[in-house]
């Protein structure tokens, strides 16, 4: 799963209307449709969820970095 958190490019938190909250993955692969993770639908705290997000992203990005230097 670390190779598919590092390929988001951003996270960002939008709304939905009607008072629903998605976290928005945006990917480095430019052809790639945005993904949203309905938040709100779940009942996860938006914001809380996004850095929980985050973190993985960076995490998958070191993870990665780190093999590539071991080559």
């Amino acid at each position: 799963m670390a190779t598919r958190w590092a390929e988001v490019d951003r996270v960002s938190l939008v709304h939905l209307g009607g008072g629903r909250m998605a976290v928005r993955l945006y990917f480095q692969d430019p052809g790639r449709e945005p993904l949203d993770l309905p938040v709100s639908d779940l009942r996860l705290a938006p914001s809380d969820f996004r850095f929980e997000v985050m973190g993985r992203v960076r995490s998958a990005r070191r993870e990665i970095g780190s093999q590539d230097e071991s080559v």
